[in-house]
């Protein structure tokens, strides 16, 4: 796999969303159920599919920024557009996808006029990929990160009230559109489109954490870094960390299990809670060790299998009631309903690899 830089002169709508009120309250309801010391987090690394599954003779992708867009110095966070198509490429080259990710270091000026970018016609793609020689073109059409700075200046410390600073926060407004094509094509294959508002905090600076205002810097980068990040994860499968609950006491073997279990050794955890499930006399601890052992069937890829449990565990729920099991149900199957979906996305997204 290589990343080369060439010198040639060249989704749908899916913005960012956070329902965090709504989150907020289930997390609140979730967590009252529990009884202390019997459920915790673990936290773990899942690998999630793209948006976008490529067939597997997109190959090659080319990378071409047609904005040609400058720093300005009235604009304390901006930055040559080339830059961002730069990140983007090493991005996702190192997502190791797609066999090469070459970059186009100047900037493509077709289809567009003072006032507008527009598409790019069939016969500029096919161009554009026998001369670059790649199979797909990602064009960065259209990006802005509107920068609010929201710190206060003029604040002073407040001793008596242990406040040190207010307000030391800033905002980017960041909104980005790129488009897929590929030769086959008369129209962009995707429209992939990143809108989202970054929130940057100062940090402590001296003896009396005296807050120190956010560098122009720290935004300007972190904006960049974001949207290659965002738009390579509608490209390529991507790890993203998660939580999940678990039972980690009751006996012996259930809290071996959790010690397995967060060593990441998923098999001597499971064995340690199938033993659990045989010789426990206690239904409810019989119920909680065949949850944990829903939660190792996931991590060891069987996510049918883990639904299965889960159900069982449900169904045995009717003969001993029990709320914070019942909870802890309700949230994990709704995350084994999504999670199984991405898994048939993303098997078949990596069958390229199985091809070769």
């Amino acid at each position: 796999m290589t990343l080369r830089l060439c010198d040639f002169v060249l989704i749908d709508l899916l913005i960012m969303k956070r329902n965090s009120v709504f989150c907020l309250l289930l997390a609140m309801l979730f967590s009252s159920c529990f009884t202390a010391g019997t459920l915790d987090v673990l936290n773990i690394e899942v690998m999630e599919p793209a948006v976008i599954t490529f067939p597997d003779a997109v190959k090659r992708v080319g990378v071409i920024d047609r904005q040609n867009t400058k720093a300005s110095k009235q604009d304390p966070i901006s930055y040559d557009s080339f830059v961002l198509a730069e990140e983007l490429a090493y991005t996702l080259f190192d997502g190791e996808y797609f066999d090469d990710v070459i970059l186009s270091d100047s900037a493509v000026l077709l289809d567009r006029d003072d006032e507008k970018i527009y598409p790019l016609t069939q016969e500029h793609v096919a161009d554009l990929c026998d001369d670059l020689g790649v199979d797909m073109i990602l064009a960065l059409e259209y990006t802005t990160a509107r920068y609010i700075d929201t710190q206060a200046p003029g604040w002073k410390p407040d001793f008596k009230n242990d406040k040190y600073a207010d307000n030391i926060t800033a905002e980017a407004q960041v909104t980005t559109l790129a488009r897929l094509y590929v030769p086959q094509r008369s129209s962009a294959l995707r429209n992939l489109v990143v809108s989202d508002t970054l929130v940057f905090e100062g940090t402590p600076n001296g003896f009396f954490n005296f807050m120190k205002p956010v560098e122009h810097s720290t935004v300007r980068k972190s904006v960049i870094e974001f949207q290659a990040q965002s738009l390579t994860e509608k490209m390529v499968p991507h790890w993203r960390e998660a939580g999940r609950w678990y039972f980690y006491n009751g006996s012996a073997n259930m809290r071996d299990g959790a010690m397995f279990a967060s060593k990441n050794e998923w098999e001597k955890a499971a064995k340690c809670w199938q033993d659990e499930v045989n010789q426990s006399k206690k239904p409810l601890h019989t119920l909680r060790a065949k949850y944990n052992l829903a939660l190792a069937s996931e991590m060891q890829g069987d996510v049918a299998k883990a639904i299965k449990l889960i159900n069982e565990v449900e169904e045995g729920l009717k003969a001993k009631p029990n709320e914070e099991l019942r909870s802890a149900i309700f949230m994990y199957k709704m995350l084994l309903e999504k999670r199984n979906t991405q898994v048939q996305s993303l098997n078949l997204q990596m069958q390229r690899f199985d091809n070769k």
